[in-house]
């Protein structure tokens, strides 16, 4: 289907399919388009809403012209219930007020913004292609790059302490995950395409981590590499000669490390830019907690009390006690806290099952391809974050029901196939 707009320079034909991709577009690279809005017109909230809501102009365009395409039954059913899980736990648990409406991480900023994490199923659901979605979040990348090495350049950020008082810092907690989608898009490229340019934007994008990120995003790109390697492995051509260049790396990696780590201080401070994960990794405290053991313990402790859960968000009103975020800092323990020991124990069961599903089943190959970088960057809410506001969370549940979709649909052409 084409949508006819106007005159102008957008005189012509454009495809619904074309304005779905933009919206994709939009949504991820949401970021950059709320600083330049605010950078040039301010921070009032009508210019804010008028960023946020970008992604929605196309999407409302192609839902208009075709509803039964675009119009996601299956996440107007999730956000109906979603709604409804917090209504009814406010209702029940009136003492969560105090942590709904913050203005920080409350439910209104944390949940239900335009740009947040339940939202990232509505648009990846618009595709029902992989490769198209895997090219749209490769443009959001692109995007993005500009912003990141703005905030890069910046040299600190505006960090809220476990109290929530305010100081800048050396490195953002949330840089690194900001980023974490986008690096592992394009190494998805650089190992599948082999072509320059989307190498250097791997290599890019992950000693912008470095520079600016926590420790936790290294480790999860990581897991992208040895997952890829697990699941292609078939389709790797040459492995005996990358096995013997990947150890002798290691090897000279090894042998030099406190000097190369020293070297790379030291040019970072040249540009007077601090690393704080390279500081760590040559102090030896890059196995420090940050508190997060503590955090673990309240969370279980919790669970202990309550086994039958806390409703939605549940764990707000204590952890905060601990740390101004108020979540536990794991997938696992926020599920539990949130649907009980047995449905949340069953909800993990069927998600990280099919996930599983997904990744290792040959019949879902086309679909792995866009679903292991979801997968490997939600799985830094076993350590941080929280899947009330991630967008990998819900990429990945959007991924798996387009996938889900796929797999039925082919099953049915084969059976009534004349």
């Amino acid at each position: 289907m084409k949508i006819r707009l106007g005159t102008g320079i957008f005189r012509g034909k454009i495809k619904s399919e074309q304005l779905a991709e933009l919206s994709v577009i939009l949504f991820f690279s949401n970021t950059l388009f709320r600083t330049i809005f605010s950078g040039i017109l301010g921070h009032a909230n009508i210019v804010e809403g008028a960023a946020m809501l970008l992604p929605y102009v196309p999407l409302a365009l192609i839902c208009a012209k075709n509803p039964r395409k675009y119009i996601k039954t299956d996440f107007l059913v999730i956000y109906i219930l979603m709604l409804a899980f917090l209504v009814t736990t406010f209702l029940l648990h009136p003492e969560y007020e105090e942590a709904y409406a913050r203005e920080s991480y409350g439910v209104w900023d944390h949940v239900l913004k335009p740009y947040r994490g339940i939202y990232a199923y509505l648009f990846i659901r618009l595709l029902d292609d992989p490769k198209r979605i895997l090219n749209c979040l490769k443009n959001a990348g692109w995007v993005m790059m500009p912003y990141f090495i703005y905030r890069i350049s910046r040299g600190s950020w505006s960090t809220v302490t476990a109290t929530g008082a305010n100081f800048d810092s050396s490195y953002s907690v949330t840089f690194g995950y900001e980023v974490l989608l986008f690096a592992l898009v394009f190494l998805y490229f650089a190992l599948t395409q082999k072509k320059s340019i989307y190498i250097i934007a791997a290599i890019v994008d992950i000693v912008m981590i470095l520079i600016g990120g926590s420790r936790g995003p290294i480790l999860f790109i990581g897991l992208y590499v040895v997952l890829y390697i697990v699941i292609y492995a078939q389709n790797i051509k040459r492995k005996g000669p990358i096995i013997a260049l990947a150890a002798i790396g290691s090897l000279v990696v090894y042998i030099s490390y406190n000097p190369l780590l020293m070297f790379m201080i030291n040019v970072l401070d040249r540009f007077h830019v601090s690393s704080r994960f390279l500081k760590m990794l040559l102090s030896g405290t890059i196995t420090n907690d940050s508190n997060r053991f503590t955090i673990w313990r309240a969370a279980i402790e919790m669970i202990k009390r309550k086994p039958f859960g806390y409703g939605a968000m549940g764990s707000r009103h204590e952890i905060v006690n601990y740390i101004y975020a108020g979540y536990p800092h794991s997938i696992i323990l926020e599920f539990l806290i949130d649907y009980g020991v047995v449905l949340g124990g069953v909800l993990l069961i069927v998600i990280f099952g099919y996930s599983f599903s997904i990744l290792f089943s040959k019949g879902k190959r086309k679909w792995c391809d866009v679903f292991l970088p979801f997968f490997c960057a939600a799985c830094s809410m076993f350590i941080s974050l929280t899947y009330w506001s991630r967008p990998e969370f819900w990429g990945c549940l959007a991924i798996g029901v387009s996938c889900f979709k796929d797999m039925r649909h082919n099953k049915m052409k084969s059976i009534y196939k004349p």
